[in-house]
Protein backbone atom coordinates (compact mmCIF):
# COMPACT_ATOMS: atom_id res chain seq x y z
CA UNK A 1 0.00 0.00 0.00
CA UNK A 2 2.91 2.14 0.78
CA UNK A 3 4.12 1.64 -2.31
CA UNK A 4 0.83 3.10 -4.03
CA UNK A 5 0.63 6.31 -2.47
CA UNK A 6 3.43 8.45 -4.31
CA UNK A 7 2.20 6.74 -7.74
CA UNK A 8 -1.08 8.44 -7.10
CA UNK A 9 -0.09 11.33 -6.44
CA UNK A 10 2.34 11.18 -9.57
CA UNK A 11 -1.23 10.72 -11.53
CA UNK A 12 -3.01 13.41 -9.87
CA UNK A 13 -0.45 16.36 -10.24
CA UNK A 14 0.01 14.63 -14.23
CA UNK A 15 -3.56 14.93 -14.51
CA UNK A 16 -4.35 18.66 -12.70
CA UNK A 17 -0.79 20.00 -14.49
CA UNK A 18 -2.43 19.44 -18.04
CA UNK A 19 -4.42 22.45 -17.88
CA UNK A 20 -5.59 24.64 -15.23
CA UNK A 21 -9.08 24.55 -15.94
CA UNK A 22 -9.11 28.04 -17.24
CA UNK A 23 -10.46 28.88 -20.66
CA UNK A 24 -7.85 30.50 -22.76
CA UNK A 25 -7.75 34.47 -22.77
CA UNK A 26 -9.43 36.55 -25.38
CA UNK A 27 -5.75 37.44 -26.75
CA UNK A 28 -4.72 33.66 -27.10
CA UNK A 29 -8.24 32.71 -28.90
CA UNK A 30 -8.05 35.77 -31.39
CA UNK A 31 -4.55 35.24 -31.92
CA UNK A 32 -4.77 31.34 -32.92
CA UNK A 33 -8.12 32.34 -35.10
CA UNK A 34 -6.24 35.26 -37.08
CA UNK A 35 -3.48 33.01 -37.33
CA UNK A 36 -5.06 30.10 -39.25
CA UNK A 37 -6.96 32.78 -41.63
CA UNK A 38 -5.67 31.61 -44.91
CA UNK A 39 -6.71 27.97 -44.18
CA UNK A 40 -8.60 26.27 -47.13
CA UNK A 41 -12.45 26.02 -45.88
CA UNK A 42 -12.81 22.64 -48.07
CA UNK A 43 -10.62 20.98 -46.05
CA UNK A 44 -13.43 21.59 -43.14
CA UNK A 45 -16.58 19.99 -43.91
CA UNK A 46 -18.15 22.07 -41.10
CA UNK A 47 -17.43 25.15 -42.94
CA UNK A 48 -17.55 24.46 -46.38
CA UNK A 49 -18.96 28.13 -47.12
CA UNK A 50 -19.26 29.33 -50.65
CA UNK A 51 -19.58 33.04 -51.80
CA UNK A 52 -21.52 35.27 -54.13
CA UNK A 53 -18.28 37.69 -54.37
CA UNK A 54 -15.38 34.96 -54.96
CA UNK A 55 -17.20 32.54 -57.46
CA UNK A 56 -13.45 31.56 -58.54
CA UNK A 57 -10.80 30.55 -56.34
CA UNK A 58 -10.55 28.75 -52.94
CA UNK A 59 -12.22 29.66 -50.38
CA UNK A 60 -10.12 30.35 -46.98
CA UNK A 61 -11.22 31.23 -43.40
CA UNK A 62 -10.51 34.93 -44.09
CA UNK A 63 -12.56 35.43 -46.71
CA UNK A 64 -15.61 34.23 -45.08
CA UNK A 65 -14.40 36.00 -41.71
CA UNK A 66 -14.36 39.33 -44.16
CA UNK A 67 -18.04 37.96 -45.08
CA UNK A 68 -19.06 37.89 -41.46
CA UNK A 69 -17.67 41.09 -39.96
CA UNK A 70 -18.28 43.29 -42.83
CA UNK A 71 -22.61 42.74 -42.34
CA UNK A 72 -22.98 46.09 -41.33
CA UNK A 73 -20.49 47.99 -42.97
CA UNK A 74 -21.19 51.62 -44.29
CA UNK A 75 -24.84 51.29 -43.27
CA UNK A 76 -26.96 52.69 -39.88
CA UNK A 77 -27.12 49.27 -38.95
CA UNK A 78 -24.80 47.88 -35.98
CA UNK A 79 -22.66 44.58 -34.89
CA UNK A 80 -22.83 43.15 -31.85
CA UNK A 81 -19.60 40.87 -30.77
CA UNK A 82 -19.31 37.65 -28.73
CA UNK A 83 -16.75 35.32 -28.00
CA UNK A 84 -16.94 32.22 -25.15
CA UNK A 85 -14.96 29.16 -25.01
CA UNK A 86 -15.76 25.80 -23.26
CA UNK A 87 -13.90 22.31 -22.36
CA UNK A 88 -15.10 19.95 -24.85
CA UNK A 89 -14.14 16.70 -26.92
CA UNK A 90 -13.47 16.06 -30.28
CA UNK A 91 -13.39 12.81 -32.37
CA UNK A 92 -9.95 13.02 -34.31
CA UNK A 93 -9.99 11.71 -38.09
CA UNK A 94 -8.46 8.57 -36.22
CA UNK A 95 -11.19 8.47 -34.30
CA UNK A 96 -9.31 8.66 -30.84
CA UNK A 97 -11.07 11.14 -28.41
CA UNK A 98 -9.61 14.47 -27.33
CA UNK A 99 -10.17 17.30 -24.76
CA UNK A 100 -10.50 20.54 -26.61
CA UNK A 101 -11.41 24.06 -25.97
CA UNK A 102 -14.24 24.64 -27.84
CA UNK A 103 -14.08 28.73 -29.08
CA UNK A 104 -16.82 30.44 -30.99
CA UNK A 105 -17.22 34.46 -32.31
CA UNK A 106 -20.63 35.54 -32.25
CA UNK A 107 -22.05 38.24 -34.61
CA UNK A 108 -25.19 39.94 -34.62
CA UNK A 109 -26.61 42.60 -37.35
CA UNK A 110 -29.13 45.04 -35.78
CA UNK A 111 -30.84 47.84 -37.21
CA UNK A 112 -30.46 51.17 -35.20
CA UNK A 113 -33.87 50.22 -33.64
CA UNK A 114 -32.29 47.13 -32.01
CA UNK A 115 -34.16 44.76 -34.55
CA UNK A 116 -32.68 41.69 -35.53
CA UNK A 117 -31.42 41.26 -38.54
CA UNK A 118 -29.25 38.73 -39.05
CA UNK A 119 -26.54 36.21 -36.95
CA UNK A 120 -23.20 34.62 -37.74
CA UNK A 121 -20.61 32.19 -35.68
CA UNK A 122 -17.57 31.03 -36.48
CA UNK A 123 -16.61 28.11 -33.97
CA UNK A 124 -13.67 25.89 -33.36
CA UNK A 125 -11.60 23.78 -31.32
CA UNK A 126 -8.27 25.01 -29.51
CA UNK A 127 -5.80 22.30 -27.80
CA UNK A 128 -6.35 21.86 -24.34
CA UNK A 129 -2.66 23.20 -23.63
CA UNK A 130 -4.19 26.34 -25.02
CA UNK A 131 -1.34 25.94 -28.41
CA UNK A 132 -2.87 25.72 -31.24
CA UNK A 133 -5.68 25.94 -33.63
CA UNK A 134 -7.07 22.50 -34.33
CA UNK A 135 -8.05 21.08 -38.20
CA UNK A 136 -11.65 19.77 -38.22
CA UNK A 137 -12.90 21.65 -35.56
CA UNK A 138 -14.23 24.67 -37.97
CA UNK A 139 -17.81 25.41 -38.08
CA UNK A 140 -19.63 28.35 -39.68
CA UNK A 141 -23.31 28.84 -39.03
Amino acid sequence: MIRVIPFIFLFYGCSTLATDGSPPDGEEVFRLLLSNANISLKNEPLCNMTSVTKINGEMLLVDHLATVLSTSYLSKNTNTFASSCSKSKHETKDGKIIEIWDCNLQIKESSPDDEFISSSMVAFGISIDKSKFLPGTLRCF
